[in-house]
């Protein structure tokens, strides 16, 4: 997802892509998806969407539970994860 959304240049094709997402049924899902979603509308010289503006999770989250991995994960997690208490290393959002 992230990766298609980088490809984008037309306006429409942005607001479409763009558009709020329906809810995964998990909160830190979506608050990952709304932060990623976000960073990416940024990087692509936008604003980001106000339904990617959410208040970070309560507790820290690694969506890759795997414990070995946990620093490794909190050196890769970009800024605006981080923010919302996300943990995720940011190659793993090119598949995202």
């Amino acid at each position: 997802m992230v990766a298609d959304l980088r490809a984008i240049v037309d306006g429409d094709e942005f607001t479409s892509a763009f558009a709020a997402p329906p809810s995964t049924g998990d909160h830190r899902w979506d608050t990952l998806i709304a932060a990623a979603v976000a960073r990416e509308a940024v990087r692509s010289g936008r604003d980001a969407l106000e339904w990617t503006h959410t208040p970070p999770l309560d507790e820290s989250w690694f969506p890759d539970p795997n414990p070995i991995l946990a620093d490794r994960q909190v050196a890769a997690t970009p800024p605006e994860l981080a923010e919302c208490n996300i943990f995720f290393d940011k190659r793993g959002l090119e598949s995202l």
